[in-house]
């Protein structure tokens, strides 16, 4: 596996790069400005690109809270691993995140994850 540099980054950052990747929360409830405001945000740097993923710890458990790339090749695989593994330098048990996205769920579940929920949403015409 080619090297992987990893090195925080400011919030204002991570939001820029999440935004300017199209970033897509579950039914959208929180802004690429929320997501990086509440988490520790880094920039992972490989052969393949560069990429930003804002962490959150929840009890025993690293939360993908938002991800987004500088543009080309994606980093799903070596960024889900090499979250997996600073979960592990953490003392973490799990690695959990929340997709709309299937083709990330399938790339996932090939990495280890399982789906272990579902997100409901109905829509209630004439609603506010």
């Amino acid at each position: 596996m080619a090297p992987v540099q990893l090195e925080e980054v400011s919030q204002a950052e991570a939001a820029r790069v999440m935004r300017d990747a199209g970033l897509r929360t579950a039914f959208g409830f929180h802004t690429a400005d929320e997501l990086a405001a509440g988490g520790m945000c880094f920039r992972m740097t490989t052969a393949e690109g560069r990429g930003v993923f804002v962490l959150s710890r929840a009890g025993d458990v690293l939360w993908i809270d938002g991800a987004g790339s500088y543009g080309g090749k994606g980093l799903t695989e070596v960024g889900l691993s090499e979250i997996e593994r600073s979960a592990r330098a953490q003392g973490c048990s799990a690695v959990g995140f929340q997709t709309m996205r299937r083709g990330l769920v399938r790339r996932a579940e090939r990495a280890g994850f399982e789906v272990v929920g579902f997100l409901m949403k109905k829509a209630v015409p004439n609603g506010r």
